[in-house]
């Protein structure tokens, strides 16, 4: 029994050389862009070993990369010589997982609309320098629609991201100082993963305690270069307004990447989508 990455079709598997070989697999590795993977045992000389699915670029290395089961999948059986795949198993995406709701699940960086340069620039940011990337918006321009597909893409080649609103965060802080825990437990789990999703900040009330709070999340997700999507309704002239000098001072550094959609809803106007 293996795993069968999302979008993965049975005609799409060949055989070479004894190993199985993903084609055109619909998502690109971060580290060279392609999309042509190997499924392996993580120990070939294991044949009950971990299942592994690597980069083509990295086909020569030591085999420590993948975990086949953090790639969202449907089980299929290998009965040689054709492949059965199992249609019976239901598949959580995280864009699911994370509650985001159902009109975000299905998302991915595949079916995403944007111009293609915004497109461009966010695939780059994934493997670049940059440590932000902030889509700044009115209501209605798809950033959370961004965040489901930067979410969904990320967790299916098995990257650490994990997704939250800004509103969320707070409360999981409150909760945990209710429950005789300290907040910086939260801040601490929010700042530790590979990629932040953070969305709709500057929608809080902005009282001095959220604003520290929230500065305390960004500056060390700033200070510790770790990615981090954010997404705000406010124009960057308000943001300071919102959560304070020094987190808006972060977020709005040159190095960091922007994404600007202000204009019209496009739940009302589809067709200034690609404007």
């Amino acid at each position: 029994m293996i795993f069968q990455p999302v979008g993965i079709q049975a005609e799409q598997l060949e055989e070479k050389d004894g190993a199985k070989i993903i084609k055109n697999y619909p998502h690109e590795c971060v580290s060279c862009g392609g999309n042509t993977f190997h499924v392996g045992r993580e120990d070939s000389t294991n044949p009950n070993g971990k299942w592994i699915v690597f980069c083509q670029h990295e086909e020569s290395k030591p085999k420590k990369h993948v975990d086949l089961s953090k790639f969202k999948s449907e089980k299929f059986h290998v009965p040689p010589p054709k492949v059965q795949i199992n249609e019976n198993l239901p598949v959580k995406t995280a864009a699911e997982k994370f509650q985001m709701g159902c009109d975000f699940h299905n998302w991915t960086m595949a079916n995403y609309e944007a111009p293609p340069k915004i497109l461009q620039d966010i695939k780059a940011w994934i493997r670049d320098e940059r440590t932000f990337l902030c889509m700044m918006g009115s209501t209605g321009c798809r950033k959370t629609t961004l965040c489901a597909s930067m979410l969904n893409y990320l967790d299916d080649i098995g990257e650490n991201v994990y997704y939250t609103t800004t509103q969320r965060a707070l409360e999981e802080m409150k909760k945990a100082n209710h429950e005789g825990r300290s907040e910086y437990e939260i801040i601490a789990k929010l700042s530790d993963v590979k990629y932040l999703i953070l969305d709709d900040l500057g929608s809080t009330t902005g009282t001095d305690w959220q604003i520290e709070k929230i500065l305390d999340l960004v500056d060390r997700r700033y200070a510790d270069r770790r990615k981090t999507l954010i997404t705000t309704n406010c124009h960057p002239k308000e943001l300071e307004s919102k959560v304070g000098a020094r987190t808006a001072s972060r977020i709005l550094d040159k190095r960091n990447l922007f994404i600007y959609r202000f204009g019209g809803d496009y739940r009302q106007h589809p067709e200034l989508l690609n404007a």
